[in-house]
This record gives structure tokens, sequence and C-alpha cells, in this order.
């Protein structure tokens, strides 16, 4: 267990996210567990997952953040725009 959460935290940096993502993982795996063929190491599939979740959690966070920005861009804007109607008007 300690590999997948060091790999986690060495892939996002955030020690509380990559604990949730390694036990995401491991919850991921049994509950796949029934229909898993083995046809390697059992610890590179668990990489695999965990890689994923990785993967899928910086695509999250870079649409939140994209988001956020043009909230904040907007909001800019319409100030401005109410600036110069008052500057104008």
């Amino acid at each position: 267990r300690s590999s997948i959460l060091k790999y986690c935290f060495y892939r996002i940096s955030d020690s509380v996210q990559a604990e949730d993502l390694a036990q995401e993982t491991f919850y991921r795996f049994f509950k796949a567990s029934s229909t898993y063929s083995h046809k390697g190491k059992l610890a590179n599939y668990l990489y695999v997952i965990a890689g994923n979740l990785c993967r899928d959690y910086w695509r999250k966070e870079k649409s939140m953040q994209f988001t956020e920005l043009t909230e904040d861009v907007q909001m800019e804007s319409d100030a401005y725009s109410e600036r110069m109607a008052i500057e104008i008007g």
C-alpha cells in the first residue's frame, strides 16, 4: 500500500489527495477483482489504476482552475465596462 501512496504523492504533491487516490485505487481493484485476469504482476495493475486516477485528478483540477479564472476575468470586465459607462455617461 505504501508504494501506491508514494506513487500518488509523487504524481500530485498533495498528501491528503494522495491518500484518497491510494484508497480509491484499492477500492477499484477490489470492486473489479472478479473480472481481473492475471496476465502479469498485480502491482503493475495497481499502478495503472493509480496512474489513471492521478490523471483524472489533474484533468479535474485544470478544469476547475480554468473556470475560476474565466469567472474572475468576466467580473473584471464587467467592472471595467461599468466604469467606462459612468465616465462617458
